[in-house]
C-alpha cells in the first residue's frame, strides 16, 4: 500500500462503545496537552547501524545469490544458513539451442543434465536456465574465446534464416522459420525442466549479443562495439525491421516461452522494462512505442524480469522496473505491479568488487546498491565476490540483507526508511530508500534537510558515471529548527502493520552531534504517548536507540503519519536510517 497523505478516519457504527471508541480513534493525539511522557531510556544505544532481527526471522524460501560460476556457489554452500529447507545459491546455466536440439526432433540432454547435477550438488542451490538462440555471440562470452553458432544448422537447411554482421538473427523477417522451430525447441526444454524444484528461473534471451537482452546494443564476438547504427539500418533495409514487425515477433517470443513453461511462468524473466530496446547515437524514437509494450505484454502474460548494475543505484526509476518518483522528489514503489504483487522471480546483479579497491568506496559502494536492491523488492542478487569479504565491510549486514531478499509486506520482520537523497541525470532530488516505512515532509513543522554529504565521483567507475549529477549525494536528513520544522514524520504500510505482534522495537540511527536532545513520539488507542528521551553525548559518531513502543497504534492519527521523531532544544538532529521490527 502506498502511503496516503490523508488522515484515516474509521467508520462509526450506531450506538453503544464502538461509536465512542471509533470517535476517540479519529482524533488527533499530537497535540502537546495530550501527551503523556515517558522519560525512560531507550532498550540500547550501540554504535553504527544495528542489523539484529528476531531469532524467529528466516529466508525467503526462494532467495538469495545468484552466480556464473557453479564453483563460487559450491564455496559457499555448507554454510549453515543456507540449510533451511530453501535454495539460496543459484548458478545461471547457459546452454545453446544448436547443442540441445542437434536434429529435427531429436534433443540431447546428456550435458544439460551433467551442468544440473553438478549446479545442484548440496543442499540450497539451485538453478537458472538461460537457453540461446538469437545470438550467434554466445552471451558473456570473454574476449579471445571462440564464437559459437547457436542456430542449428537444421534448422537453416528448413528455410529461411537471416544473420546481421553482429552476428544477431534476424528472426523478425517476413518467411524467417527461426521463431517457429525455436519455439518447437522451447516446448521439449519446458517439458523437461518446467517442473524440477531446482530450477528457480529461466531468462527469455533476446537480441543482445552481449548479455543476450532485449537491450541491442549492436555487440560483436569478443566484446568489441559495432556500429550499431549502421547494423540497425543493415536490419531495417534487408530484413524489414520496422516497429511493426519488432513488436510483432516479441509477443511470439514471448507467447512461445509462456505456452513452454505453464503453469510456471512466473519463474520467466523478461530481460529488459526499459523504453527504449535499441541503443544507437541516435535512439531511434519508433522503437520506444513497442519497447514498452512488450515488457507490458510480458507482465501480462505472467512473466518476471530481471534488472542488472545496481551498483549505479540512481537508475530504474521508470514503471517497468516498478518505481514512481513523485513530483515531490519521493521513490515509491508500485506495489500492485504484477511482477511485485505475485512476488513473480526478479533478479537485479551487484558485481564488481575487488579487494585491491580502496575499502570506503566499496563499502558506500556495496551497501548503497544493496540497500537499492532491497527497496525495489528483488528476490536474488547476482554477485561475484567473495561474501566474506562484502561481509567485513559492513560487519552484520549480508545477514541482514539475506533475512530480507523476497519478503513482501506480510512475511516481513522489519520495514525501514533510509533518509537519503541523490540527484539523477541533473534532475530534481531523489528522496529516500523506503520498505514499508515512508517518511514524507509535513508542513509546517516537519520539513526537513538533506544532511551528511558523501562523495561518490570515484566510487561510480566503470562507465557509471553519467548517473551521478554532482558527484555528490546526501546520505541523511535533518530537522530545521531555526525555520520552525523540529519533527521528521514516518508513516507504517498497512499490509505490514497488519497482525498481532504483541511488541515493536523501533531503531533510530542518528549523528551522535553535541547538544541535541530528543524524543519519538506516537499514537497509542486512547492518546498520544512520548517515548525515550535521548541526550546525545556528542561523540560525533553515529549511533542507534533502539525503543518499545507499548501500545503503539498505527492509525496514521494526524496528517497521515503514524510517528515522529521530535527535536528538542535549538540544534539540529540529524537521521540516517529508521528501522520499525517486529520482535514478537
Amino acid at each position: 500500500m502506498l502511503l496516503q497523505q490523508t488522515t484515516m478516519v474509521p467508520a462509526i457504527r450506531r450506538g453503544g462503545i464502538a461509536t465512542v471508541l471509533a470517535v476517540l480513534l479519529a482524533l488527533p493525539t499530537w497535540g502537546q496537552s495530550t501527551l503523556r511522557s515517558r522519560p525512560a531510556r531507550p532498550l540500547s544505544v550501540v554504535d553504527g547501524i544495528d542489523w539484529s532481527m528476531p531469532s524467529r526471522a528466516r529466508m525467503s524460501a526462494s532467495a538469495g545469490y545468484l552466480t556464473w560460476n557453479p564453483n563460487w556457489a559450491l564455496a559457499f554452500a555448507d554454510r549453515p544458513q543456507y540449510q533451511d529447507g530453501g535454495i539460496h545459491l543459484a548458478s545461471f546455466l547457459l546452454p545453446t539451442w544448436a547443442e540441445l536440439n542437434p536434429a529435427e526432433g531429436k534433443y540431447d540432454w546428456r550435458r544439460l543434465d551433467q551442468q544440473i547435477r553438478f549446479s545442484t550438488g548440496k543442499p540450497g542451490m539451485g538453478y537458472v536456465l538461460c537457453p540461446v538462440g538469437f545470438s550467434e555471440t554466445h552471451p558473456n562470452f570473454f574476449r579471445n574465446r571462440p564464437q559459437r553458432r547457436v542456430t542449428p544448422a537444421w534448422v537453416e537447411r528448413k528455410g529461411k534464416v537471416t544473420y546481421l554482421s553482429n552476428g544477431a538473427v534476424a528472426a523478425w523477417e517476413p518467411g524467417s522459420v527461426h521463431q517457429r522451430h525455436f519455439g518447437q525447441f522451447l516446448k521439449a526444454l519446458g517439458a523437461r525442466y518446467k517442473n524440477d524444484p531446482k530450477l528457480i528461473g529461466v531468462s527469455m534471451a533476446g537480441l543482445d549479443c552481449f548479455h543476450g537482452e532485449w537491450c541491442w546494443r549492436g555487440y560483436d564476438a569478443g566484446w568489441v562495439v559495432a556500429d550499431v547504427d549502421r547494423v540497425l539500418r543493415e536490419a531495417e533495409e534487408q530484413t524489414g525491421l520496422t516497429p511493426v514487425t519488432f513488436e510483432a515477433w516479441g509477443k511470439r517470443f514471448i507467447d512461445d516461452y509462456v505456452a513452454a513453461f505453464r503453469p510456471k511462468q512466473s519463474k520467466l524473466v523478461w530481460m529488459n522494462s526499459e523504453d527504449q530496446c535499441i541503443w544507437t547515437p541516435r535512439r531511434p524514437e519508433a522503437y520506444i512505442a513497442p519497447a514498452t509494450a512488450l515488457w507490458k505484454y510480458a507482465y501480462a502474460k505472467g512473466c518476471g524480469n530481471r534488472d542488472g548494475g545496481v551498483e549505479v543505484w540512481n537508475r530504474y526509476l521508470n514503471e517497468g522496473h516498478g518505481m514512481r518518483w513523485t513530483d515531490d522528489g519521493y521513490l515509491e514503489v508500485i506495489e500492485d505491479l504484477a511482477p511485485l504483487r505475485d512476488n513473480r522471480f526478479w533478479y537485479t546483479e551487484n558485481e564488481y568488487y575487488r579487494r585491491e579497491w580502496p575499502k570506503d568506496d566499496m563499502r558506500v559502494r556495496w551497501f548503497t546498491s544493496s540497500m537499492r536492491t532491497l527497496q525495489m523488492r528483488r528476490q536474488w542478487v547476482a554477485v561475484w565476490s567473495d561474501l566474506d569479504m562484502l561481509d567485513s565491510l559492513i560487519p552484520g549486514f549480508v545477514r541482514w540483507m539475506e533475512l530480507s531478499l523476497g519478503k513482501t509486506a506480510n512475511t516481513s520482520v522489519d520495514a525501514w526508511c533510509w533518509l537519503r537523497e541523490g540527484y539523477p541525470k541533473r534532475r530534481r532530488p531523489l528522496k529516500n530508500y523506503e520498505r514499508w516505512l515512508f517518511q514524507r515532509d509535513i508542513e509546517p513543522d516537519g520539513l526537513t534537510q538533506p544532511a551528511q554529504r558523501v562523495d561518490v565521483s570515484s566510487i561510480a567507475g566503470g562507465g557509471n558515471r553519467y548517473v551521478f549529477a554532482e558527484d555528490y549525494e546526501y546520505h541523511a536528513r535533518r530537522t530545521d529548527v531555526r525555520s520552525g520544522s523540529r519533527y521528521i514524520y514516518f508513516s507504517v504500510d498497512r499490509d505490514f502493520s497488519a497482525g498481532n505482534t504483541r511488541e515493536w522495537l523501533l531503531k533510530v540511527t542518528y549523528l551522535d552531534s553535541p547538544g541535541v536532545t530528543w524524543t519519538v513520539e506516537y499514537a497509542t488507542a486512547m492518546r498520544g504517548t512520548t517515548v525515550g528521551t535521548m541526550r546525545n553525548e556528542g561523540t560525533g559518531q553515529v549511533k542507534t536507540a533502539t525503543f518499545t513502543l507499548p501500545g503503539v497504534q498505527f492509525r496514521r492519527a494526524t496528517r497521515g503519519m503514524d510517528f515522529r521523531i521530535a527535536c528538542q532544544g535549538d540544534r539540529d538532529l540529524t537521521v540516517q536510517f529508521v528501522r520499525l521490527v517486529k520482535n514478537r
